[in-house]
C-alpha cells in the first residue's frame, strides 16, 4: 500500500512522526491523536526516512542555550 508519514510539530521538541499507509492513515491518526500543525508526506519518499532522518540525530537546541545574533 502507499506509504504515508505524518509529522506533527516539526522541528520542535514535541516533534512526532507517524508512519502508516494511505489505507490506514485515518484510523491511525485517530488512535494516536495526532495534533496540528502537521505535515503529510505521501509516496515512496516516506521509505527514505531512515536514510535522511537528520532530525533524530540533531534535536533542537533549547531556547535557554541560544544567543541572539548581534547581542
Amino acid at each position: 500500500s502507499t506509504p504515508v508519514a505524518i509529522v506533527s510539530n516539526a522541528t520542535t521538541h514535541a516533534q512526532r512522526v507517524i508512519e502508516t499507509t494511505l489505507g490506514a492513515a485515518t484510523l491511525d491518526l485517530r488512535r494516536k491523536q495526532v495534533k496540528t500543525p502537521a505535515i503529510i508526506a505521501v509516496g515512496e519518499v516516506v521509505r527514505m526516512r531512515a536514510i535522511i532522518d537528520w532530525y533524530a540525530c540533531n534535536p533542537p537546541i533549547a531556547a535557554s542555550n541560544t544567543v541572539a545574533l548581534g547581542a
